[in-house]
């Protein structure tokens, strides 16, 4: 079984390389990040086969395999819970950056989860109820940054679709600002469907695990057929694909010589429409000034996007 599981998760991790060396110039630091789930996965398995191997020919378990099958699979499982934050997080998907805080707090859970873990393995079986809790309250959080990313996605949506009504604005290129929007969004549900369905199915074999004490290879499959469905749904749902239809979005103004501020939407939130003779870039940038000047009676818009 453990074979299978390593030929599994190498055949994975091999389809991942392949993905990133096709699409390579758009891999983002989330996208090799989560190289570590499958690599971990299969690191897991080869241990646990050569711990098998020696107890089946020598009648012997080895400590030091022992020790190392704790350390790896906790491992696996607190690296498990932090890659699905950050991707909950819109790490590199919906933002650049993310904040030090949410940082800290990803770090201070992973190293919390890793911890009860450890010691639920080697020390006793009480520190099971640490480790439930930071998983219960990372998954609470998972669900929680989301959703909030589905809304903000979809307020996006809506105020960039008003700006180019009002403003008469047509688009150049095949694609739309609205259909770049609309992917996210349509990636960030499905993906918040994985993780309840990764939910419901994890304790629920956690509760088989607890009647199945004397079949073995069922016990296995209720824990690992649960995290390679959310791993896998991980992997596929952000894959590297050809991107370049969306990195060159462009729009056409009206032909005249103006520009039109729109803003502040809140207090603390300024959100402008920039419009020069030929192109549109809209942006937003908050608690900034923007900047323009004149060139050959022509207004040249300066901003970052």
């Amino acid at each position: 079984m453990y074979f299978t599981g390593i030929t599994l998760w190498s055949g994975l991790l091999v389809l991942w390389l392949i993905n990133w060396a096709v699409y390579w110039k758009y891999s983002n630091p989330l996208h090799r990040l989560l190289f570590l789930a499958p690599f971990f996965k299969a690191v897991v398995h080869l241990v646990l086969y050569f711990r098998w191997e020696m107890i089946s020919h020598t009648g012997y378990d080895s400590n030091l395999l022992t020790t190392l099958n704790y350390l790896t699979r906790s491992m696996q499982e607190a690296l498990l819970f932090l890659l699905i934050m950050l991707v909950s997080d819109g790490w590199h998907v919906t933002r650049v950056s993310t904040t030090i805080y949410r940082w800290l707090g990803m770090a201070m859970l992973f190293l919390g989860l890793l911890a009860s873990l450890l010691c639920f393995e080697l020390v006793h079986q009480y520190f099971l109820a640490f480790a439930v809790c930071c998983c219960l309250f990372m998954l609470y959080k998972t669900l929680k940054w989301a959703t909030s990313n589905v809304d903000s996605l979809v307020k996006q949506q809506r105020q960039i679709s008003s700006y180019v009504v009002r403003l008469g604005l047509t688009y150049i290129t095949e694609y739309t600002v609205d259909d770049l929007l609309f992917a996210k969004t349509r990636l960030y549900r499905r993906y918040r469907t994985f993780c309840i369905s990764w939910a419901v199915a994890s304790v629920l074999g956690i509760t088989a695990v607890l009647f199945l004490t004397e079949e073995t290879w069922l016990r296995i499959l209720s824990v690992e057929v649960p995290e390679a469905v959310i791993i896998s749904g991980i992997l596929v749902l952000f894959r590297l694909q050809c991107f370049e239809p969306y990195q060159n979005i462009k729009l056409k103004a009206p032909e005249t010589n103006f520009i039109v501020i729109l803003g502040p939407a809140t207090d603390d939130d300024y959100r402008a429409v920039y419009m020069a003779e030929e192109t549109c870039h809209i942006g937003s940038r908050k608690n900034s000034r923007s900047g323009s000047r004149k060139r050959n009676s022509r207004y040249v818009v300066e901003t970052s996007v």
